[in-house]
């Protein structure tokens, strides 16, 4: 998950969102570019909605993230938490060169 001692609202503080760069969304939440602020790099962040989505499904989508975390098919996970006073879940990531790749070549 996240480092130890460190609180959902440190979590939710190191990611500054882009709420106008929008990747997608979907129907239990969305996907936006975002800047880690610890480590100054560029990552996305999943907001999902537990109005649409019940808590316990996502947290199994978090462990089995915390799972396969490191190999080198998946995209890396580097937080996850529940918001404070709002009705989401935060999930962190790496930017994927994968990824990267994919929009160009569909693109074509």
């Amino acid at each position: 998950m996240s480092e130890a001692g460190t609180s959902a609202q440190d979590i939710i503080e190191r990611y500054a969102i882009d709420h106008t760069k929008r990747f997608g969304e979907g129907g239990y939440g969305a996907t936006f570019a975002a800047l880690d602020r610890k480590t100054n790099e560029k990552c996305v962040v999943k907001v999902i909605d537990t109005r649409k989505m019940k808590v316990a499904l996502i947290k199994k989508e978090c462990q089995f993230l915390e799972y396969v975390r490191g190999h080198q098919n998946i995209i890396d996970i580097r937080d996850h938490t529940l918001g404070v006073g709002r009705h989401s879940v935060r999930l962190a990531t790496h930017v994927a060169p994968l990824g990267r790749r994919v929009v160009k070549r569909s693109a074509c």
